[in-house]
């Protein structure tokens, strides 16, 4: 008969193992359903056929350790601007757990520092303020093999910084502009990023811009996308991770006359026996220079154009073209016109049949 003992828990366990045992003909058994990194005691003694026990001996055994069950609940909270406390749970299964490893990281500068410890929390001091740290703890086996690791991230506390410096533009385009400035004078690290407000100014009271000294430290932004023949004023500040806003600084200034794009998705709208009515989308570039449009047709028979003033720029545009001719086939284009009368590519063309 053979039993065994775990030794490895405040709960004593002893099993007689029965049918658990494969018996061998050189006397080896094995023992099934142990747990992994654990120590045991075994008690081997002979029994006669007629159920009498013998002298019993004891041996000493360990089970092999598998990948240490992970952690959960991982929680990373900041609690000033240079610490963070991280906080977990054990996992439910704790076999093969000998303690933890955790590590902090700074997640701009992937720089790390990693601790072993028994406990199942952790400050972390001496940080940086303003900066995103990531947190990983990973269990750790008797022998050191390391387990999953379970993630949570926190930012240490901010600080307000000042209002960037020495705003300027200098290049202006059609549809685009560069504007240079200096990082705030006050706590430039805790700026996460620059909020830039772009607002043409037909509708917002003009401001002057702000009288800033020079600094040698300049940050340069390019912008994209704006609208020719458009007045435009710059609101720039700086923001902290958390949210928080310097004072704006400003500039005005106003983009050149260039030529606008096509009309966007032309395509008919009602179809008669001498006439069509066309819609399309304002062109993607150089919206506001589209003051007018030119329609043009052809068939088999004639051809044509007819120009539409729109100086309220609408997004979507409508028109009726008629005079045309019934039961032919035609195919319509529309081009966006500049203020000085240059004008632009032509759409998608599209193609209508009149009625008879």
């Amino acid at each position: 008969m053979v039993s065994y003992r775990e030794t490895t828990s405040q709960k004593i366990q002893e099993t007689t193992l029965g049918n658990q045992l494969r018996r061998e003909a050189d006397h080896y058994s094995t023992i099934f359903d142990l747990r992994p990194c654990t120590n045991y005691t075994y008690y081997v003694s002979a029994v006669s056929f007629y159920g009498l026990q013998g002298g019993t001996r004891t041996a000493l055994g360990s089970t092999g350790e598998i990948e240490p069950s992970p952690v959960e609940s991982v929680s990373a909270t900041a609690t000033g601007t240079m610490s963070i406390s991280a906080t977990w749970s054990a996992g439910q299964v704790k076999e093969c757990v000998d303690h933890y490893y955790t590590c902090i990281r700074d997640a701009d500068t992937l720089t790390s520092a990693c601790f072993h410890t028994d406990d199942l929390e952790r400050d972390f001091t001496g940080l940086s303020p303003c900066v995103n740290y990531e947190v990983a703890v990973r269990s750790v086996s008797p022998k050191g093999q390391l387990g999953s690791a379970i993630y949570d991230t926190a930012t240490t506390k901010d600080v307000p910084t000042g209002a960037p410096q020495d705003l300027q533009v200098v290049d202006v385009t059609s549809h685009s502009a560069t504007i240079t400035f200096a990082p705030p004078a006050t706590f430039p690290q805790c700026v996460h990023e620059y909020d830039t407000r772009i607002v043409d100014l037909s509708s917002v009271k003009k401001r002057s811009p702000s009288d800033l000294s020079s600094r040698l430290l300049r940050t340069q932004e390019a912008i994209d996308g704006l609208n020719a023949c458009t007045d435009y004023g710059i609101w720039l500040s700086a923001a902290t991770v958390s949210g928080f806003k310097s004072p704006e600084v400003s500039i005005n200034f106003t983009t050149a006359e260039a030529t606008p794009s096509a009309p966007r998705e032309l395509n008919h709208t009602d179809v008669g026996a001498d006439s069509v009515s066309l819609r399309w989308f304002a062109p993607e570039n150089n919206t506001l220079c589209a003051v007018s449009y030119r329609v043009t047709w052809t068939s088999d028979l004639n051809s044509g154009s007819e120009d539409f003033p729109f100086l309220d720029h609408p997004f979507e545009v409508k028109v009726t073209v008629k005079g045309l001719t019934a039961s032919r086939a035609y195919t319509f284009t529309s081009s966006a016109l500049g203020p000085s009368g240059n004008i632009g590519p032509a759409s998608e063309p599209c193609y209508v049949n009149t009625l008879p």
